[in-house]
């Protein structure tokens, strides 16, 4: 039968950023084609926002993850996690924030009709 031969999860995370680095990068390409579009329909300010915290998140993780590597093993696997979920997290919450205010009237322009 078939096993795991890979000597850790290093192999699923850097699959898992590379996903999350793709994501970012077509999230880049869709504001710039979209730069034209109303502001009460763009979403650019908020991609800049999750590339911006993506980008220190990375810059201040991987050195740490780096330096764990090697001397403590719960806090290395607790870095990659936190990594991983803050990639993704920031991403879903970056996206739909601005929807969800806008839903419930508290994102400084006109209050959503409601249904009721």
């Amino acid at each position: 039968l078939g096993k795991c031969s890979a000597k850790g999860p290093v192999s699923l995370i850097m699959v898992m950023m590379c996903i999350a680095f793709l994501q970012m990068i077509l999230a880049l390409v869709a504001a710039w084609r979209t730069r034209d579009v109303e502001d009460s329909f763009s979403e650019s300010s908020w991609i800049f926002g999750l590339t911006f915290f993506n980008v220190q998140l990375w810059l201040i993780l991987s050195p740490m993850l780096w330096v764990l590597t090697d001397v403590n093993t719960l806090g290395h696997y607790l870095c990659m996690t936190l990594l991983v979920w803050s990639f993704s997290m920031a991403s879903v919450l970056m996206i739909m924030a601005p929807k969800v205010l806008a839903y419930l009237g508290l994102s400084g322009g006109e209050a959503v009709m409601k249904r009721g």
